[in-house]
């Protein structure tokens, strides 16, 4: 619902079922990865870092922190021209640690698929209503 001074304000009911799914992938810099999955458990339900498995042995040495954090780790490689994604740590469901973060991003996913003002598709479906401003 938008108020009086424009800025807009989510309702309970409003709020599409939907999990949301953030991955960092990284070719070397597992810190730096690290860093940025943190940031996106304020988000998400489920947050994992990717990297490439001659590089995932840095990251696995810390497995203890990662499952701290509830962040995974998936490996990804290259055989035989197919990419394979093994999962080291599994990547387990959390709730978003803001609210606010969260419905700011399910909007961004929302409006990117099509599903902003106007609503269909999953908006629809999920009751998400436009709200009239008198």
């Amino acid at each position: 619902m938008r108020t009086p001074t424009g800025s807009y304000v989510a309702m309970n009911q409003c709020v599409p079922p939907l999990e949301l799914w953030a991955f960092e992938v990284k070719l070397q810099d597992w810190r730096r990865a690290l860093f940025q999955a943190v940031q996106y458990r304020a988000f998400a339900h489920r947050v994992a870092i990717v990297m490439p498995s001659s590089s995932i042995h840095r990251p696995l040495k810390s497995a203890a922190l990662l499952q701290q954090l509830g962040i995974g780790l998936l490996a990804v490689s290259i055989v035989r021209a197919q990419c394979v994604v093994q999962t080291l740590l599994p990547v387990p469901k959390l709730p978003p640690r803001s609210r606010a973060h969260h419905l700011f991003a399910l909007g961004q996913f929302l409006r990117q698929r099509g599903d902003g003002p106007g609503l269909t598709g999953a908006a629809a479906q999920s009751g998400l209503a436009p709200v009239s401003e008198s």
